[in-house]
């Protein structure tokens, strides 16, 4: 009993949505293609949007409309007036996933290009706080930490490769290759502070496969 007792007093964790914001390069884009992949074995229904991949991804009908068609809210009969009457179907799309009671991953990546052109009020209604629809979470990547998008967010930072991870990863590429660095021409290219995000060392390996 009383262990049951201590169990109810313990501090109920906040549900929240998460931010990993760092910059260019740093293997956000990967990560979230993992968790994603991840996701979906493991039978989680997900919805993923990458600002920035194509001339109309920014625009908010194209959102709204790509959340209501791939999450069952789309309706061909429906004459949306605004986009305000679109986005109040893409709320009710989301009470409908919440009173399923199964977890729903939103991804949304490059989210500063959106919310720079974007309403404070609408990107807050489009990304509703993690206690309205407990069931609903909601993942962004953003190179610029301070973006402003929705509420009830915790920022998370992208680790960097360590110098041991970054240089296996040379050795191992080049290797595929017949290729090599000595010990010197290695300590350079880990000595660069580029070499600490995947996408700037996985091109210079490319660059050493090709002119090396």
């Amino acid at each position: 009993a009383a262990a049951a007792a201590a169990e109810e007093e313990k501090p109920q964790q906040k549900a929240t949505h998460l931010m990993y914001a760092k910059a260019l390069g740093s293997g956000k884009s990967t990560l979230m293609s993992a968790l994603v992949t991840r996701a979906r074995r493991e039978g989680v229904r997900t919805f993923c949007h990458f600002f920035g991949v194509d001339p109309g991804s920014e625009a908010a009908e194209v959102v709204v409309s790509r959340i209501l068609f791939e999450l069952g809210g789309w309706n061909d009969d429906a004459k949306f007036e605004n986009l305000t009457a679109t986005l109040e179907s893409v709320t009710s799309t989301y009470n409908k996933l919440d009173s399923e009671g199964k977890p729903v991953l939103l991804v949304f990546s490059n989210v500063q290009r959106f919310a720079n052109v974007t309403p404070s009020n609408f990107a807050q209604d489009l990304f509703p706080a993690a206690s309205r629809f407990p069931h609903l979470r909601f993942i962004f990547t953003s190179h610029d930490i301070n973006t402003k998008i929705g509420r009830e967010i915790t920022m998370r930072s992208m680790p960097v490769l360590s110098r041991e991870i970054r240089q296996q990863s040379v050795i191992s590429t080049l290797a595929e290759f017949n290729k090599r660095l000595d010990d010197v021409q290695l300590g350079l290219l880990l000595d660069n502070e580029g070499s600490e995000y995947p996408l700037w060392l996985s091109l210079a390996c490319e660059e050493l496969r090709v002119f090396g």
